[in-house]
């Protein structure tokens, strides 16, 4: 009897020492460049218990028994990873990799829809025409999806959509074009260094460069206005740059005339006739 009373006691002191046994896991979260990631919250799915790592991507799960514990791993830009880690007779050090939370999207094509409407802007450097357009003012307008009554050179109708502009209308004819901008004054548009294809209209650019004329606007392809810092690389006008460019001659035909006449109320008649061409194109 004293033989087997003193076994069962020996097996429960046994039992007992092997029960209070506590292990820990303890380990590091990296990405996949080894660089420690901090702040990372583990959870242990059965009692629920969160840690987060610290600074360097340490952490440490401790008073644990014998087992295994699911473990999950989440940190915001990263993928979620749920990892399984079994314990014995000792503790275990670990090492978790976090995998970059990537989204791949297909290509996005933006277009300007402005330039439907026929107004678009400079591209910031124009390496063809050698042209720094990298300002909020600057203008291009199309004058080919401009709906407006291109015979009667009517600039409050052509400049409608450019904000910031004055626009007086005392020119009946239509040769003398009359804007201005920044509260600068539109008579005959002095403050405006205007030109054609680049060229100065007249030849006192700091005068009254529209002293001249004003291309029709049947005869011209966009127009050009760029004002604020930009515009300095042209000159010293306060107002800005002004240039008409005009249509392009056709490169498919050696000769071809164009006559455009218009009539309307109060005796009003406008003709526009143009000649263009390509002879031995090289």
């Amino acid at each position: 009897m004293k033989k087997i009373t003193l076994l069962i006691l020996l097996c429960w002191i046994f039992a007992e020492n092997s029960y209070s046994q506590v292990f820990s896991i303890k380990g590091r979260v990296i990405d996949s460049l080894v660089i420690p990631i901090s702040n990372t919250e583990i959870q242990v799915v059965i009692s629920g218990l969160k840690i987060k790592t610290d600074n360097n991507g340490l952490f440490l799960l401790d008073n644990l028994t014998s087992g295994c514990y699911d473990l999950v791993f989440s940190k915001a830009g990263f993928h979620e990873e749920l990892q399984t880690f079994c314990i014995t007779d000792s503790s275990i050090s670990i090492e978790v990799i976090l995998r970059t939370f990537e989204i791949r999207i297909p290509t996005v094509t933006i277009y300007d829809n402005n330039s439907d409407f026929g107004q678009s802007h400079f591209r910031a450097v124009d390496w063809d025409n050698m042209i720094i357009g990298a300002a909020k003012k600057s203008e291009i307008i199309d004058i080919s999806k401009l709906n407006v009554n291109l015979a009667t050179n009517n600039s409050r109708q052509i400049f409608s959509k450019v904000p910031g502009l004055n626009i007086w209308e005392n020119d009946n004819s239509g040769i003398q074009l009359n804007i201005g901008a920044r509260g600068l004054s539109p008579n005959r548009t002095s403050n405006f260094n205007t030109r054609q294809n680049g060229y100065d209209i007249s030849a006192d650019a700091l005068g009254y460069p529209e002293s001249y004329y004003t291309p029709p606007a049947q005869a011209i392809d966009k127009i050009e206005l760029i004002r604020g810092a930009a515009s300095l690389q042209f000159g010293t006008q306060f107002g800005g740059l002004l240039n008409f460019k005009l249509k392009k001659g056709d490169s498919y035909s050696p000769f071809k005339f164009t006559s455009e006449n218009s009539y309307g109320s109060f005796n009003f008649i406008n003709s526009f006739n143009s000649i263009e061409g390509t002879v031995a194109k090289g």
